[in-house]
């Protein structure tokens, strides 16, 4: 929930004082000095269980975002959809299946589609999430591992 609240400065000795009264008042005297107080702003503030645990610099996370597309290079390979408890969720980029990973939400078993594909595929079947998965690097094409116990 939200509560709209208005803060008011003393310009005198620079107190600050929020109201959440509608209307607000038009004149506030400073509780410190007793000068009169100008509006400065509309505040919102959140109320509840869903109190932000830290602030977010918006620039930082844009740059962060722009590395990463740079990084990313050519975008069309690198979009993915992952069925998690029944729904699609994508569009993905390798670092949002890494999130999943961790969470636990893509797992061996977890069905994954990119363009192109015919069909959805399970992750550990797909080489380049092995590693992700924990798995072993998929053996190479070509003649079959050798069988352990067998003869040559």
């Amino acid at each position: 929930m939200l509560i709209a609240l208005v803060r008011f400065t003393c310009p005198a000795c620079e107190s600050v004082f929020q109201s959440g009264a509608r209307p607000p008042p038009s004149a506030v005297a400073c509780p410190a000095c007793a000068g009169p107080m100008a509006p400065e702003a509309d505040v919102l503030e959140l109320r509840g269980d869903r109190v932000p645990t830290r602030p977010y610099d918006l620039a930082s996370l844009r740059a962060k975002l722009e590395e990463e597309r740079e990084a990313a290079g050519s975008n069309e390979l690198q979009i993915w959809y992952v069925g998690v408890h029944g729904r699609s969720v994508g569009p993905l980029t390798p670092a949002g299946l890494a999130g999943l990973a961790a969470r636990g939400q893509l797992e061996r078993g977890t069905l994954v589609w990119r363009e192109g594909w015919p069909s959805w595929t399970a992750a550990a079947a797909v080489a380049e999430l092995r590693p992700m998965l924990g798995l072993p690097e998929a053996a190479p094409a070509g003649d079959p591992p050798e069988l352990p116990g067998g003869r040559p």
